[in-house]
């Protein structure tokens, strides 16, 4: 029984690396890196060698090169140390390396990417971004809730009073900051 299972193992896992090779030749060269596990990626060395941005510049040392490719589960994440590989990055092919994968997790997280957090970049979160910075961020808005946050402050600070005013010497911290922090919140 055993011995059937590690053949069937072994036959999925040639017929995994066979397909990868196949389909992989379509597509342009990847930086050099470490070699990936199947399915999983680099993602026990990565666990293993902390902390990880350490085991990233050993690992870029170690192959003389400034550009890395690691693979973190199906998704290719590519390091770089060079100042004008950077710029490259962040200049010239910003639209093509910036995008998050889309999955369907953080469709359904999201309610159909409603939130720039999870939102794939395109029209719709530029779109999302200028509302969110302009609106809701914006110098005016931090102005205009000021004095609504002076307000929360002094309620908390007014209830720890009258908490030890009544001779409550002993307070619970983890309710009382529980308290102050879903205070904070609503402002």
């Amino acid at each position: 029984m055993i011995t059937l299972f590690l053949l069937l193992v072994s036959i999925f896992y040639l017929v995994y690396i066979m397909l990868n090779k196949f389909l992989s030749s379509n597509q342009p060269p990847l930086p050099p890196g470490p070699t990936p596990l199947p399915y999983i990626g680099s993602i026990i060395s990565m666990l293993r060698n902390k902390p990880t941005f350490r085991w990233i510049h050993r690992m870029m040392d170690e192959m003389n090169t400034n550009i890395l490719c690691i693979r973190v589960g199906k998704v290719h994440v590519i390091a770089v140390s060079d100042t004008e590989i950077a710029l490259e990055f962040l200049k010239d092919t910003n639209g093509i390396f910036s995008s998050r994968p889309d999955t369907m997790s953080a469709y359904l997280t999201s309610d159909g990417y409603l939130n720039t957090a999870l939102a794939p970049m395109g029209d719709h979160w530029k779109k999302m971004k200028k509302i969110l910075f302009n609106e809701i961020l914006s110098g005016a808005r931090h102005k205009w809730l000021l004095n609504k946050r002076r307000e929360e402050y002094d309620n908390i600070v007014r209830y720890f009073m009258c908490t030890f005013a009544y001779g409550c010497s002993c307070v619970r911290m983890s309710i009382e900051c529980k308290m102050s922090s879903e205070q904070m919140t609503r402002v």
